[in-house]
């Protein structure tokens, strides 16, 4: 997995028995896209666009809001970079993120919940699931 994002999405790929990797030239099998910190570092945006346009591998994004808050007010977060991606390699196309209806599912399916709960940041993303009603409200979970 090529890794486009900060030391917890490596741990969490780790964790999963993944492989994260710096650069294209380690062939990876898909990128991985999540938010790397306030420092948007362009170098490792533009080798996981160049990969995943070359090759047309998958891509996964770890969430997709757009903004964050910061102590100097909203800063853009890792959708305002998901979507360059999107816009650099296929227009039409879109990431997974945490919040598709198909991701709480699994989570359903693999945890036995009778009546899931849905806890987030975001009330518009994570909680109601407005964007595209792919997940929270949306999924058929309960919000706090």
């Amino acid at each position: 997995m090529l890794v486009v994002g900060g030391e917890g999405l490596r741990a969490a790929l780790r964790e999963r028995g993944l492989v994260p990797v710096e650069s294209a030239d380690d062939d990876p099998a898909a990128v991985v896209q999540g938010y790397g910190g306030p420092e948007l570092a362009w170098g490792p945006l533009r080798r996981g666009v160049l990969r995943r346009a070359r090759a047309g591998v998958p891509w996964f994004a770890s969430n997709t809001d757009l903004t964050i808050p910061s102590g100097r007010g909203i800063a853009p977060g890792n959708g305002a970079a998901v979507e360059v991606v999107r816009i650099a390699t296929a227009p039409s196309r879109r990431s997974r993120a945490s919040r598709c209806r198909p991701m709480h599912r699994e989570t359903i399916l693999r945890t036995g919940a009778e009546r899931p709960l849905v806890v987030g940041d975001r009330l518009d993303t994570d909680i109601e699931g407005r964007v595209q009603r792919r997940g929270g409200l949306a999924a058929g979970a309960d919000r706090a």
